[in-house]
Formats: structure tokens, sequence, C-alpha cells
């Protein structure tokens, strides 16, 4: 309330001080006078902590000049950012049918009013407004953004393209990641109708967009399964895990599967173990380790494990597969508190999410390509 009180006081006092002064100059306009009048009611209103009174004070005001038009632009906005969203509408529907305002401040104000929808998930209604915006001024980027934004929570992925790929154009931003997710979001979707022709183009183009794309490899991996190739998506796999060891929590059952009926399960141990070597990411080895149970412990692995537990800050999960190893190795004796204790740990985490956004801290449960908190593609990993 002090930021709103604060921001509409000096325009109560610049209206009242127009209406005094008009008044004294134009003595036969005594209807001046009550606009003075309504200002001191509204901040009354304000003061006793009634906005929504004073607001319609504020927006009864028959005239807008450029200084109240700025100001009533900032109170919307404010009311925006406070989560009034019904307010910021009203403040700026009001001000948007004002015939007084420069071209300028009435683009200024649909972008805002665009944001006011936005904000209240009426989707429709703000792409309307962002696409109006666009025909009078086609390089605001702001407002193409924002239409990037809709179209990716509605999944219109051709539009999210192109639209991107105009601000692209407009500011020279880097947005080829962007783009390469959107070409993999369009491949996912020819995957499940199974036109596997149409995938692989649109898989070529994100990989051209952005070559570093680890999710292009995934994707192609699964193609390749489809097709019967295990040994070519078995590679493709290793590629994404090499890339980015981050995805191995989302890749790891299908990346196996792929060994398996190439019958190469018994390098996929070793070729883990040597990613984890380059990049210490302890769940790297914990999906390892979890191989070495279902497949058996390979020699290089069993020789350097002793080592990892003594010297490595290991989380619960890899110490609870490495007494499961030990134990059924007769390394440690099998005794009853042994095993109780892996399943006291094992049932805790079982609770657990096991993926984070390492851009804004957001857990869930399962792998998505973008934060649904933050939105930002290709930070989701393994926790």
């Amino acid at each position: 309330m002090t930021e709103l009180l604060f921001l509409l006081l000096p325009l109560a006092f610049y209206s009242g001080w127009r209406a005094s002064g008009n008044s004294s100059r134009k003595k036969s306009l005594p209807e001046k006078r009550p606009l003075s009048d309504n200002f001191v009611k509204g901040v009354n209103f304000l003061l006793n902590e009634e906005p929504d009174k004073a607001l319609d004070v504020f927006l009864n005001r028959p005239e807008i000049d450029e200084y109240t038009a700025e100001t009533y632009l900032l109170l919307g906005n404010l009311f925006r950012n406070r989560g009034e969203v019904d307010r910021a509408l009203s403040v700026h529907q009001n001000l948007i049918g004002r015939a007084s305002l420069s071209r300028e401040q009435k683009s200024t104000t649909m972008l805002a009013l665009g944001k006011d929808f936005l904000a209240a998930g009426m989707m429709d209604r703000a792409e309307r407004v962002f696409t109006e915006l666009l025909q009078s001024n086609a390089d605001d980027v702001e407002a193409r953004q924002a239409l990037r934004h809709i179209y990716e929570q509605t999944q219109e992925w051709q539009k999210a393209i192109e639209v991107t790929q105009a601000v692209q154009r407009l500011n020279n931003e880097d947005v080829r990641h962007l783009i390469a997710n959107y070409y993999c979001e369009l491949a996912d979707e020819a995957i499940e109708k199974g036109h596997l022709q149409e995938a692989n183009d649109h898989l070529a183009i994100a990989a051209a967009n952005y070559p570093e794309s680890s999710r292009v490899s995934v994707l192609r991996a699964g193609v390749e399964m489809l097709q019967h190739k295990p040994a070519e998506a078995s590679q493709l796999y290793l590629a994404a895990a090499q890339d980015s060891p981050r995805l191995l929590g989302m890749i790891f059952a299908p990346m196996v599967d792929a060994y398996q009926q190439a019958g190469t399960i018994d390098q996929l141990q070793d070729q883990l173990l040597s990613i984890y070597e380059q990049c210490s990411d302890v769940k790297v080895l914990e999906f390892t380790l979890r191989l070495a149970i279902e497949h058996g412990l390979s020699d290089k692995v069993k020789s350097c494990l002793p080592d990892v537990l003594e010297k490595k800050q290991l989380n619960v999960r890899s110490i609870s597969k490495a007494l499961t190893l030990y134990n059924e190795q007769s390394i440690i004796p099998a005794d009853q508190s042994l095993a109780l204790i892996d399943k006291a740990v094992s049932n805790h985490l079982s609770t657990q999410p096991g993926f984070q956004c390492r851009h804004c801290g957001y857990k869930m449960h399962d792998f998505l390509w973008r934060c649904p908190a933050c939105n930002h593609w290709d930070e989701v990993a393994h926790i």
C-alpha cells in the first residue's frame, strides 16, 4: 500500500495543481474545481486502505496528459508485479482507450496490457494483443519474446521457431539452443506419430542450429532403436552421456537396453567409470555401481571402488549401492544390520525428487527439458 500511495500522491497533487491553475485562468470553467476534490477523495481512500475505491476515482479522470499517462502505466505495472492482475487490467484497459495517448504511449500500454493477460493465464487474449502490437511495430522485440513464451506454453513449436528467428534477426540474440529445442520438440511429436523420416529432418535442422545439443543425440538414439539399430543407438547414448553427464538419469534405462541388444553391455560399465573420472559427478558413479549390481562388477570398477569410497564425497545412493556390492561379494559381512541400513536408505531415497533445475533450483520427480518454474531450457540435471 505504501508503494501505491507514493506513486499516486504526485498524481493527485499534480492534478489538483492543474485544476486550480486552470480555474484561476478560466473563471468560466467552474467544473474544474471538483476534479481536485475528487483526487483528495482518492488519496483519502488510499490512506484508509481502500485501493479499489481510490482506483475508481483516479481512472474517472476525464483527461489524460503525458504525465498522468506515464503514472497510470507505472501504477498498472505495480499492480501486476504485486500479483493484483485484475487491477492492472483495469488501469491499462482504461488507459488504452484514451484518444490523447501518443503512438509511443499506446504501444507501451498495449505491451503492458498483453503482459497483464499473460500473468492472468489468458493466453489467447495476450497473443491477440501482442500480434496487434507487432502490426504497428514489427521491430518490437519484447512483444516477440512474449509471444515466444506463449507458444512455449501452448506447445506451438513452429510459431515459436518463427518468432524466435525474428528476435534473432532484430537484436542478434544467441537463440540457437532455443531453436534447436523447438525442432527437437517437433521431432518428438513426429516420433510419437511414427514419422521417423520427418523426425530425422527436424533433428538435422536442430543439429545445424546447435551442434552442441545432447538432446539431438538422445532423440536420434531413440529413432535408431525404433529402426532396430541398437549398435548405432548405443553410441549416440554414449555421446550424450559424455557431453552431458547430467542426462544419465534420464537415458540410463534405454541406454542399457541398447547396449544389451547390441551385445556390448560388458563395455558400458567401464565407459561410465571413464566419464565419472573426467567429471567427478557422483551420480555417474551411482549409475556405474547400479550397472555393476545388475550385470556383475567389472575388474576396473572393483579395483578403484575402495579408493573412491575412501577419498570421494559420495551421495547416499552411491554409498548404498557400494554397500550392496560389498555385501553380495562378502567383502563386508552380510549381517542383518547392514541389510537394514541399506533398506532404510533405499526407502528414504525413494521419496526424494530425482531432478533439479540448475538455474532456479526447482526440484522435480521426472526429467523435463524445460524447467516448469523458470522456463529455462537445458538446465535440468539429476540430483
